[in-house]
């Protein structure tokens, strides 16, 4: 997407992507695509799409949640309450699969290991769950990492 893009252009490119054979097949994307087909509708066709750089507020004023503002909303939520920070839960699994493969397994490496699963479903069948998934276990790994930084730097 370009400044240059209108109102009309953007609208008759989503208006082609709705109406395509591929549409189905955007499982996980489709809602937001409508969304913003259905915001655009009421505009004016020659209204620049995007003002001074960027997206034009209006059009993401009716956009749903996005999949990284959904994971961070559930694992600062639901998840932190349910199983509380992701060291103690991923240092739990990390335990389990440890004495399982009979190889060390990190807190850390549990998160990547489940990113590279969300990895390989998406691949499989391409689901907005996967990707909130990602970022969510990519959160975890972030925040181990960050709180044994700090754990590191205590006197």
């Amino acid at each position: 997407m370009t400044e240059e893009q209108t109102v009309g252009e953007r609208r008759d490119f989503l208006r082609a992507l709705i109406e395509g054979p591929d549409f189905q097949s955007l499982e996980g994307h489709r809602y937001s695509i409508q969304q913003e087909y259905q915001s655009l509708l009421s505009r004016d066709s020659s209204e620049p799409l995007c003002r001074t750089g960027r997206l034009d507020a209006t059009r993401w004023a009716s956009t749903p949640e996005t999949a990284i503002d959904e994971a961070k909303r559930v694992v600062h939520g639901d998840r932190w309450r349910s199983y509380g920070h992701p060291i103690d839960n991923h240092t739990r699994t990390a335990g389990l699969w440890s004495q399982f493969l009979g190889v060390q397994i990190s807190a850390e490496e549990v998160c990547m290991l489940n990113i590279l699963q969300k990895i390989s479903r998406h691949r499989y069948r391409p689901h907005r769950d996967n990707l909130v998934d990602i970022m969510g276990y990519a959160a975890n790994e972030d925040m181990i990492r960050l709180l044994r930084e700090a754990e590191e730097e205590k006197p």
